[in-house]
């Protein structure tokens, strides 16, 4: 029969071997530090992932992020995703990214308000860049529609106080650029951001919005049409005829040419920002 001294140790041994097991899995053991594996600022939950907000980067716990000032200073740091998560494919890879609000207090008298993604690579989440909206601003909704981060908000007109409830509605757009997240050029009067599809080829030039049953024609004096044309060909190298591929574009509506093949249509489009090529995209 064992000793109980036998049989202590034997218990205590059994103990250490499966902590160590379990911590080799997450971890190197490298001198007296040990070095953990997860790449950093990746997570499994967009909630727990790293963004970069004016160039400091902060990392959340379940959504959250409350870090000294100053070492210690009693002030607080304090950033929160606001709202839920939206999720949605952003990088065109198949995989369900992350696009969110972080209401960021950094000690003072703003709150400031910025979005943010999360690209997902194998089921791990790593942040983006945060784009400001404005400070104290409403913040309504945000969604995830072919590759493009839509968030819709309210804030004050430039001359009133801050003092004032936010009233005026706004949209922001923003997409990936090499994955970094960057916002579209601020929509001028009349211009929308419209989903379609866009065909060119031999006598066409045409854009099939979303809301609309009938061809537009791209005008020739469109601002962005070398850009479009060009992601067509690079997108499409050897299509067949006519073949349509969605994209979303910033412009406005107005009159058929006078003249021309364009006279063909029932309307014209006057395209001045390419906005996303996004192959798989559709109008649901």
């Amino acid at each position: 029969m064992k000793s109980p001294r036998f049989l202590f140790r034997f218990v205590l041994w059994v103990a250490l071997a499966g902590l160590l097991a379990c911590c080799t899995t997450s971890a190197i053991q490298t001198g007296n530090q040990r070095s953990t594996v997860t790449r950093k600022g990746s997570a499994g939950d967009p909630l727990n992932a790293t963004y970069t907000i004016e160039w400091q980067e902060i990392s959340l716990l379940n959504g959250r992020s409350e870090v000294e000032a100053a070492p210690g200073s009693a002030t607080k740091i304090i950033t929160a995703v606001f709202g839920t998560v939206v999720l949605g494919d952003l990088d065109g890879d198949g995989d369900e990214d992350a696009a969110l609000i972080l209401v960021h207090a950094p000690g003072g008298s703003g709150t400031f308000y910025y979005v943010a993604a999360a690209l997902n690579t194998n089921g791990t989440y790593r942040g983006t860049n945060a784009v400001l909206l404005g400070d104290r601003i409403a913040p309504q909704y945000v969604t995830v529609r072919n590759g493009v981060i839509v968030t819709n908000y309210a804030d004050r007109r430039f001359e009133e106080p801050m003092s004032t409830p936010p009233s005026v509605g706004k949209s922001r757009y923003l997409t990936l650029d090499e994955n970094k997240l960057v916002g579209i050029q601020p929509l001028g009067e009349a211009e929308q951001a419209v989903e379609g599809r866009v065909t060119i080829g031999h006598e066409v030039r045409s854009f099939l919005p979303c809301s609309q049953k009938s061809d537009l024609w791209l005008l020739g004096n469109s601002p962005a049409l070398r850009e479009i044309v060009a992601a067509y060909r690079q997108t499409l190298p050897n299509p067949k005829p006519y073949t349509p591929l969605f994209m979303v574009l910033v412009g406005s509506y107005t009159e058929r040419p006078a003249d021309g093949f364009g006279a063909q249509y029932k309307g014209g489009f006057l395209a001045t920002q390419l906005v996303q090529v996004w192959p798989k995209g559709n109008c649901d």
